[in-house]
Protein backbone atom coordinates (compact mmCIF):
# COMPACT_ATOMS: atom_id res chain seq x y z
CA UNK A 1 0.00 0.00 0.00
CA UNK A 2 1.26 3.45 -0.89
CA UNK A 3 1.84 5.66 2.16
CA UNK A 4 1.60 9.45 1.99
CA UNK A 5 2.37 11.84 4.84
CA UNK A 6 0.16 14.93 4.94
CA UNK A 7 2.28 17.80 6.25
CA UNK A 8 0.30 20.67 7.78
CA UNK A 9 2.19 23.58 9.39
CA UNK A 10 -0.04 25.00 12.11
CA UNK A 11 0.23 28.64 13.10
CA UNK A 12 -0.68 28.77 16.78
CA UNK A 13 -1.11 24.97 16.69
CA UNK A 14 -4.53 25.38 15.04
CA UNK A 15 -6.32 24.01 12.00
CA UNK A 16 -9.73 25.04 10.65
CA UNK A 17 -12.70 22.74 11.18
CA UNK A 18 -13.32 22.54 7.43
CA UNK A 19 -9.73 21.48 6.83
CA UNK A 20 -10.19 18.64 9.30
CA UNK A 21 -13.50 17.60 7.74
CA UNK A 22 -11.82 17.58 4.32
CA UNK A 23 -8.90 15.53 5.60
CA UNK A 24 -11.12 12.88 7.20
CA UNK A 25 -13.08 12.47 3.96
CA UNK A 26 -9.83 12.27 1.96
CA UNK A 27 -8.45 9.56 4.24
CA UNK A 28 -11.49 7.37 3.59
CA UNK A 29 -11.31 7.94 -0.17
CA UNK A 30 -7.58 7.20 -0.26
CA UNK A 31 -8.04 4.00 1.73
CA UNK A 32 -10.52 2.80 -0.91
CA UNK A 33 -7.83 3.45 -3.54
CA UNK A 34 -5.09 1.59 -1.70
CA UNK A 35 -3.40 4.62 -0.15
CA UNK A 36 -2.61 5.14 3.52
CA UNK A 37 -2.92 8.87 4.26
CA UNK A 38 -1.24 9.82 7.55
CA UNK A 39 -1.55 13.33 8.97
CA UNK A 40 1.40 15.22 10.45
CA UNK A 41 0.32 18.61 11.84
CA UNK A 42 2.71 20.58 13.99
CA UNK A 43 3.54 24.14 14.99
CA UNK A 44 5.74 25.81 17.55
CA UNK A 45 7.77 27.78 15.01
CA UNK A 46 7.23 31.38 13.99
CA UNK A 47 9.43 30.97 10.90
CA UNK A 48 7.64 28.99 8.17
CA UNK A 49 10.88 28.29 6.30
CA UNK A 50 12.23 26.54 9.39
CA UNK A 51 9.02 24.65 10.15
CA UNK A 52 8.61 23.31 6.60
CA UNK A 53 12.28 22.27 6.50
CA UNK A 54 11.92 20.54 9.87
CA UNK A 55 8.79 18.66 8.75
CA UNK A 56 10.32 17.66 5.42
CA UNK A 57 13.42 16.39 7.24
CA UNK A 58 11.22 14.32 9.56
CA UNK A 59 9.43 12.87 6.52
CA UNK A 60 12.76 11.98 4.92
CA UNK A 61 14.06 10.32 8.09
CA UNK A 62 10.99 8.07 8.21
CA UNK A 63 11.54 5.59 5.42
CA UNK A 64 7.98 4.26 5.42
CA UNK A 65 6.41 7.08 3.39
CA UNK A 66 6.44 7.37 -0.40
CA UNK A 67 5.51 11.03 -0.68
CA UNK A 68 4.91 14.19 1.32
CA UNK A 69 1.66 16.03 0.62
CA UNK A 70 1.59 19.59 1.91
CA UNK A 71 -1.90 20.82 2.79
CA UNK A 72 -2.17 24.09 4.70
CA UNK A 73 -4.42 24.29 7.75
CA UNK A 74 -6.70 26.88 6.12
CA UNK A 75 -7.34 24.97 2.88
CA UNK A 76 -10.50 22.95 2.26
CA UNK A 77 -10.70 20.38 -0.50
CA UNK A 78 -12.84 17.55 -1.89
CA UNK A 79 -11.35 14.03 -1.78
CA UNK A 80 -10.93 14.06 -5.56
CA UNK A 81 -8.31 16.81 -5.28
CA UNK A 82 -6.16 14.62 -3.03
CA UNK A 83 -6.70 11.62 -5.29
CA UNK A 84 -5.51 13.72 -8.25
CA UNK A 85 -2.26 14.42 -6.41
CA UNK A 86 -1.94 10.72 -5.54
CA UNK A 87 -2.45 9.63 -9.15
CA UNK A 88 0.10 12.15 -10.40
CA UNK A 89 2.70 10.83 -7.96
CA UNK A 90 1.83 7.21 -8.80
CA UNK A 91 2.36 8.01 -12.48
CA UNK A 92 5.89 9.18 -11.78
CA UNK A 93 5.49 12.95 -11.60
CA UNK A 94 8.03 14.20 -9.01
CA UNK A 95 6.09 17.27 -7.82
CA UNK A 96 2.37 17.92 -8.27
CA UNK A 97 0.33 20.85 -7.04
CA UNK A 98 -3.02 22.58 -7.30
CA UNK A 99 -3.77 26.32 -7.44
CA UNK A 100 -5.72 28.10 -4.72
CA UNK A 101 -6.93 31.65 -4.21
CA UNK A 102 -5.07 34.28 -2.25
CA UNK A 103 -6.79 35.88 0.74
CA UNK A 104 -7.66 39.07 -1.10
CA UNK A 105 -10.41 40.41 -3.37
CA UNK A 106 -9.86 42.21 -6.66
CA UNK A 107 -12.70 44.69 -6.35
CA UNK A 108 -12.09 46.22 -9.78
CA UNK A 109 -12.63 42.81 -11.37
CA UNK A 110 -15.78 42.40 -9.29
CA UNK A 111 -17.05 45.80 -10.48
CA UNK A 112 -16.43 44.97 -14.14
CA UNK A 113 -18.07 41.57 -13.77
CA UNK A 114 -21.11 43.14 -12.10
CA UNK A 115 -21.48 45.63 -14.95
CA UNK A 116 -21.39 42.69 -17.35
CA UNK A 117 -24.29 41.03 -15.52
CA UNK A 118 -22.34 38.26 -13.78
CA UNK A 119 -24.07 35.88 -11.39
CA UNK A 120 -23.29 35.77 -7.67
CA UNK A 121 -20.92 32.80 -8.14
CA UNK A 122 -19.22 34.52 -11.07
CA UNK A 123 -18.74 37.66 -8.99
CA UNK A 124 -17.11 35.63 -6.23
CA UNK A 125 -14.74 33.98 -8.67
CA UNK A 126 -13.96 37.22 -10.48
CA UNK A 127 -12.60 38.74 -7.29
CA UNK A 128 -10.29 35.81 -6.53
CA UNK A 129 -6.62 35.79 -7.46
CA UNK A 130 -3.90 33.21 -7.33
CA UNK A 131 -0.19 33.04 -8.08
CA UNK A 132 1.18 30.53 -10.54
CA UNK A 133 4.36 31.30 -12.47
CA UNK A 134 4.88 29.56 -15.81
CA UNK A 135 7.90 29.21 -18.08
CA UNK A 136 8.00 31.88 -20.77
CA UNK A 137 8.19 29.19 -23.46
CA UNK A 138 4.88 27.75 -22.23
CA UNK A 139 2.75 30.88 -22.64
CA UNK A 140 1.39 32.63 -25.73
CA UNK A 141 -1.41 35.00 -26.80
CA UNK A 142 -3.50 31.88 -27.51
CA UNK A 143 -3.01 30.44 -24.04
CA UNK A 144 -0.93 27.65 -22.53
CA UNK A 145 1.28 25.96 -25.14
CA UNK A 146 3.60 23.97 -22.88
CA UNK A 147 3.73 20.23 -22.26
CA UNK A 148 0.86 18.36 -20.68
CA UNK A 149 0.85 15.10 -18.74
CA UNK A 150 -2.29 12.99 -18.98
CA UNK A 151 -2.89 10.64 -16.04
CA UNK A 152 -6.21 8.88 -16.53
CA UNK A 153 -8.81 11.64 -16.70
CA UNK A 154 -6.48 14.17 -15.06
CA UNK A 155 -4.36 16.51 -17.14
CA UNK A 156 -1.39 18.28 -15.58
CA UNK A 157 0.35 21.33 -17.03
CA UNK A 158 3.89 22.45 -16.31
CA UNK A 159 4.47 25.34 -13.92
CA UNK A 160 7.60 27.14 -12.74
CA UNK A 161 6.55 28.28 -9.27
CA UNK A 162 3.42 27.45 -7.25
CA UNK A 163 2.39 27.65 -3.63
CA UNK A 164 3.01 24.74 -1.26
CA UNK A 165 -0.44 25.06 0.30
CA UNK A 166 -1.47 21.99 -1.74
CA UNK A 167 1.59 20.21 -3.14
CA UNK A 168 2.71 16.58 -3.35
CA UNK A 169 6.42 15.75 -3.46
CA UNK A 170 7.81 12.27 -4.11
CA UNK A 171 10.49 10.97 -1.75
CA UNK A 172 13.09 10.78 -4.52
CA UNK A 173 13.04 14.59 -4.86
CA UNK A 174 14.28 15.09 -1.30
CA UNK A 175 16.70 12.18 -1.55
CA UNK A 176 18.26 13.55 -4.72
CA UNK A 177 18.60 17.06 -3.28
CA UNK A 178 20.32 15.69 -0.17
CA UNK A 179 22.60 13.47 -2.25
CA UNK A 180 23.77 16.40 -4.39
CA UNK A 181 23.50 19.38 -2.01
CA UNK A 182 23.27 17.89 1.48
CA UNK A 183 26.46 19.52 2.75
CA UNK A 184 25.15 22.94 1.75
CA UNK A 185 21.68 22.46 3.25
CA UNK A 186 22.47 20.45 6.41
CA UNK A 187 21.88 21.95 9.88
CA UNK A 188 21.27 20.63 13.38
CA UNK A 189 17.81 20.80 14.90
CA UNK A 190 17.25 22.35 18.29
CA UNK A 191 15.66 21.04 21.48
CA UNK A 192 12.24 22.40 20.42
CA UNK A 193 12.15 20.13 17.36
CA UNK A 194 10.07 17.43 19.03
CA UNK A 195 9.87 14.29 16.92
CA UNK A 196 12.21 15.66 14.24
CA UNK A 197 15.65 14.23 13.49
CA UNK A 198 18.74 15.94 14.86
CA UNK A 199 20.18 16.39 11.37
CA UNK A 200 17.86 18.45 9.18
CA UNK A 201 18.01 20.08 5.75
CA UNK A 202 17.04 23.62 4.77
CA UNK A 203 14.88 22.62 1.81
CA UNK A 204 12.77 25.78 2.18
CA UNK A 205 15.31 28.49 2.91
CA UNK A 206 14.71 31.74 1.02
CA UNK A 207 17.72 33.56 -0.48
CA UNK A 208 17.42 37.03 -1.97
CA UNK A 209 16.99 37.08 -5.73
CA UNK A 210 17.44 40.16 -7.95
CA UNK A 211 16.52 42.51 -5.09
CA UNK A 212 13.41 40.39 -4.38
CA UNK A 213 12.76 38.02 -1.50
CA UNK A 214 10.70 35.08 -2.76
CA UNK A 215 8.61 33.07 -0.29
CA UNK A 216 9.63 29.59 0.79
CA UNK A 217 7.39 27.72 -1.65
CA UNK A 218 8.88 29.45 -4.69
CA UNK A 219 12.38 28.98 -3.28
CA UNK A 220 11.70 25.24 -3.03
CA UNK A 221 10.39 25.10 -6.61
CA UNK A 222 13.62 26.78 -7.74
CA UNK A 223 15.72 24.33 -5.70
CA UNK A 224 13.87 21.34 -7.15
CA UNK A 225 14.24 22.64 -10.71
CA UNK A 226 17.98 23.11 -10.25
CA UNK A 227 18.11 19.42 -9.34
CA UNK A 228 16.15 18.39 -12.43
CA UNK A 229 12.60 18.13 -11.03
CA UNK A 230 9.72 19.98 -12.69
CA UNK A 231 6.46 21.07 -11.05
CA UNK A 232 3.20 19.82 -12.56
CA UNK A 233 -0.04 21.68 -11.87
CA UNK A 234 -3.56 20.28 -11.94
CA UNK A 235 -5.84 23.19 -12.95
CA UNK A 236 -9.03 21.25 -12.19
CA UNK A 237 -8.78 21.44 -8.40
CA UNK A 238 -11.60 23.09 -6.44
CA UNK A 239 -9.83 24.35 -3.34
CA UNK A 240 -11.08 26.98 -0.91
CA UNK A 241 -8.81 29.23 1.15
CA UNK A 242 -10.39 30.01 4.52
CA UNK A 243 -9.96 33.44 6.11
CA UNK A 244 -12.39 36.24 6.91
CA UNK A 245 -14.01 35.12 3.66
CA UNK A 246 -14.00 31.84 1.73
CA UNK A 247 -11.73 32.57 -1.22
CA UNK A 248 -12.15 30.24 -4.19
CA UNK A 249 -12.95 29.79 -7.85
CA UNK A 250 -11.71 27.77 -10.80
CA UNK A 251 -8.31 28.11 -12.43
CA UNK A 252 -8.02 28.30 -16.21
CA UNK A 253 -4.52 27.52 -17.50
CA UNK A 254 -5.13 29.13 -20.91
CA UNK A 255 -6.51 32.36 -19.47
CA UNK A 256 -3.67 32.44 -16.97
CA UNK A 257 -1.07 31.93 -19.72
CA UNK A 258 -2.58 34.70 -21.87
CA UNK A 259 -2.45 37.09 -18.91
CA UNK A 260 1.16 36.21 -18.12
CA UNK A 261 2.09 36.60 -21.79
CA UNK A 262 0.62 40.11 -21.83
CA UNK A 263 2.59 40.92 -18.65
CA UNK A 264 5.86 39.25 -19.69
CA UNK A 265 8.19 41.80 -18.03
CA UNK A 266 6.43 41.03 -14.71
CA UNK A 267 7.03 37.28 -14.97
CA UNK A 268 10.74 37.72 -14.27
CA UNK A 269 11.22 37.50 -10.53
CA UNK A 270 7.99 37.37 -8.55
CA UNK A 271 5.08 36.00 -10.64
CA UNK A 272 2.20 38.24 -11.60
CA UNK A 273 -1.11 38.15 -9.78
CA UNK A 274 -3.94 37.10 -12.07
CA UNK A 275 -7.64 36.52 -11.61
CA UNK A 276 -9.38 33.19 -11.61
CA UNK A 277 -12.39 32.35 -13.73
CA UNK A 278 -15.62 30.83 -12.50
CA UNK A 279 -16.41 27.17 -13.27
CA UNK A 280 -18.23 26.55 -16.57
Amino acid sequence: MMRILVGTPCFGSRVTSRYMTSLLAAREACREHGVDLVDYATGGRALITLLRSQMASAFLANGTFDALLWIDADITFPPDDVLAMVEGIRAGLPIVAAPYALKCIDWERVRLAALAGASAEELRAAGSRCIVAMNEDDISPEGYVGPRKKVGNIEFVRARRVGTGFMGIHRRVFESIVEKSGDELRYRGGPRDSGAPEVQYAFFRTPLENELWPPEDYAFCDLALRHGFEVWLWPGARLTHIGDFEYGGAFDADEHARTLYAMRPSTRGMPALVSRRSPP
